[in-house]
């Protein structure tokens, strides 16, 4: 039955109840690490403004979804007294992943550089992104 005060996180024709790719990016939600990928246009974080294009990535992700998750994941392990460790881990994280979208042809050489330098400044941990 067709309910239009339902959910439609995509706006396709199918609300999400009955979407069973709600962010339509090709893999099913039943599979999909993000079954809601985060696709804004452009991605920026913390004080950089590099309006870079967001796009998928690999396994239904967005490079925002993947961002996200890795800031999380470093956030998550602070403790108040570890940011230089994590600020490593967190470099060495962001270096492979913008290795990979440099590969797979989503980001330019000079892009994969602004990315680096936005990191190496940025205050993470700790640092809310949305």
């Amino acid at each position: 039955t067709p309910n239009a005060d339902q959910a439609n996180y995509d706006g396709d024709d199918e609300g999400d109840a009955c979407d069973d790719d709600d962010d339509n990016d090709g893999v099913r939600d039943s599979r999909d690490n993000y079954p809601y990928s985060n696709t804004r246009e452009y991605f920026n974080f913390g004080d950089c403004d590099l309006d870079i294009e967001n796009q998928f990535s690999r396994n239904g992700s967005t490079m925002v979804d993947q961002i996200n998750s890795l800031i999380e994941e470093i956030n998550e392990q602070y403790d108040g007294e570890n940011w230089d460790e994590l600020h490593s881990d967190f470099m060495r994280e962001l270096a492979k992943l913008t290795y990979m979208w440099r590969k797979d042809r989503l980001i330019t050489r000079s892009e994969r550089s602004a990315i680096s330098s936005c990191g190496r400044n940025s205050e993470i941990p700790y640092l809310d992104i949305n």
